[in-house]
């Protein structure tokens, strides 16, 4: 007959049971955070691949401008802009408007809108980080090089800039806060160009990261950020006084706002608020411009240039900041409007889909061009109505099936007593765990939006403090109530259950962009499961070494 195992012997099995399971599903988390969603967010795989970006077979319109200079100024908010007194003298005789920033509001994926018309949906870029996005997508830069415009790129201080900007490898590409500047004063030599009337002849593209900086280090509301500012505002008139208004036109925007409380990314209207501000020859001045959308930005450099709009762009140009005739202005619009109307409804079928020959064809009788950019907006509205919708119902599903697995996790460890507590309050592991994690992590700064997430190893270091805080809390509780095998079980298996249906809600598709606050949850929370494990190692650690210390004798 077999003997049945010592209490100490099945204590230790439990323990020993308890770490793998943890360890499993820290593993488990990790890979689906790092390895699946974390890559989605750039990806290639968007759903523009596989279809057919063709060039447009209109031809550009003749350029405005015989060179073009556009300063980007990194994480300048509209409204800060608007009361900016060192931009006052280019705002008075420039044409001002609210950029609304693409989500999500980070640099690379509203440059990347800029150059190539795409959002971040399409385009495949979603954060500052490794990776080109979309195969395939056209851009501004290109198409300008191409077509024998001169182009460089010049970034100050953000050398990811200069990759972002997708300048051909021939560009004339340069880091350093003195870069542009050099250029400017000194009017260094030049390639020789003949100046033609099919394209502009120079684009200068220059990053200005310093408010950006700022509004990283304190805020949108600090007296850092209104200096920076200014000195980006003597910048633009700096370069102004070396254009020539009647031939050269000049375009300062910003890629995002800052929240007061420091950081963007997310969806809040101060990081949404960007500005766009033209200046130059034919540009109307002193005028306020209703808000448009960042992907509008590319086609408007490429009809500014009078090089072909990319092939892969969505958006339309912004041809009411220039002073144009109703037929200059049908004849602007009609290859970017042809191009853009072909390759969105290639992408989505939407009802504004069949107003679009009716337009081509007033378009090409020089008229119908306010009503063509129009189109092209509705075209981009109906088109993200319908994919939010289908990921939204793809969302809900994930989230129910996560919520049912959950639920059947935590209904067969009651029925079967296993992973559950039989201590007093050992329910509220945790409950004590997520306490002294989130606790830590309000206090550093963070909160549910992509707008507080910091860089990658900033936040692995924040992450592991906030860890060991509500590692620590749990592990007193544990020792204080006695806690054991069975309570760090339902620990691992309660914190699993609870970030399994928020990770299957923000999904791993590279074709779909989940919500700001979900996203960054996920970010945030999937260090917890890792936590539970450490946590519930300690407390069944610590049960075996109790229950092996001798009893002291009566």
């Amino acid at each position: 007959m077999s003997k049945k195992p010592s209490g100490r012997r099945r204590l230790f099995v439990a323990a020993a049971s308890v770490g793998f399971f943890a360890i499993s599903c820290a593993a488990c988390t990790t890979y689906w955070v790092m390895g699946r969603v974390l890559p989605a967010w750039i990806s290639s795989d968007t759903r523009i691949r596989g279809f057919s970006h063709a060039r447009s077979e209109e031809l550009p319109a003749p350029p405005i401008a015989r060179r073009l200079v556009v300063v980007m100024v990194d994480g300048l908010g509209v409204e800060h802009a608007r009361a900016l007194s060192e931009l006052e003298p280019v705002r008075q005789h420039g044409a001002f408007r609210e950029l609304i920033a693409e989500y999500p509001t980070f640099t690379l994926p509203n440059v990347t809108a800029m150059v190539t018309g795409l959002p971040p949906r399409e385009s495949g870029v979603r954060l500052n980080g490794l990776g080109e996005g979309a195969l395939g997508a056209d851009d501004v830069l290109h198409a300008a090089w191409d077509t024998g415009v001169y182009v460089r790129v010049r970034s100050r201080t953000f050398p990811d800039f200069l990759r972002a900007a997708r300048p051909p490898l021939q560009a004339d590409t340069r880091g350093g806060r003195l870069a542009f500047v050099a250029d400017l004063a000194v009017d260094r030599a030049r390639p020789a160009i003949t100046e033609n009337e099919l394209a502009a002849s120079e684009l200068d593209f220059v990053h200005f990261g310093e408010v950006d900086d700022a509004g990283h280090e304190h805020g949108s509301a600090s007296a850092e950020y209104a200096e920076m500012a200014a000195r980006a505002g003597y910048f633009v008139q700096n370069v102004a006084s070396r254009l020539d208004p009647a031939r050269d036109v000049m375009f300062v925007l910003s890629d995002h706002g800052h929240r007061r409380a420091r950081g963007h990314g997310g969806d809040e209207p101060e990081t949404r608020g960007a500005f766009f501000l033209a200046w130059g020859h034919r540009v109307e001045g002193g005028r306020a411009l209703p808000p448009r959308r960042m992907i509008d930005v590319a086609a408007t450099l490429s009809v500014t240039m009078g090089v072909p709009s990319p092939s892969s762009n969505l958006g339309a140009p912004m041809l009411d900041v220039f002073d144009l005739s109703e037929t200059e202005r049908a004849r602007a619009i009609l290859e970017p409007f042809d191009q853009a109307a072909r390759f969105g409804c290639a992408l989505e079928q939407t009802p504004s889909c069949d107003r679009v020959a009716a337009s081509l064809a007033a378009l090409r009788a020089g008229l119908g061009g306010d009503e063509a950019a129009l189109l092209v907006t509705s075209l981009a509205r109906e088109r993200d109505d319908i994919a939010d919708q289908r990921e939204a119902k793809q969302r809900l599903l994930r989230l129910s099936i996560g919520v049912l697995v959950s639920a059947v996790a935590l209904a067969l460890a009651r029925h079967r007593r296993r992973c559950w507590p039989r201590a007093r309050f050992g329910w509220a592991a945790p409950l004590a765990l997520f306490v002294g994690y989130a606790a830590v992590l309000l206090v550093i700064g963070y909160r549910p939006t992509l707008s507080a997430m910091a860089g990658t190893e900033i936040f692995f270091g924040d992450a592991t403090r906030a860890a060991l805080g509500g590692v620590a809390l749990t592990t007193l509780l544990a020792l204080r109530l006695r806690w054991g095998a069975s309570e760090a079980g339902f620990l691992v298996l309660a914190s699993a259950a609870a970030f399994l249906p928020l990770a299957l809600y923000v999904g791993s598709d590279p074709r779909a962009i989940a919500p700001n606050v979900p996203s960054a949850l996920v970010f945030m929370l999937s260090p917890i499961v890792a936590a539970a494990a450490v946590a519930a190692l300690t407390i069944a650690t610590a049960a075996v070494v109790r229950h092996r210390r001798p009893r002291s004798k009566a």
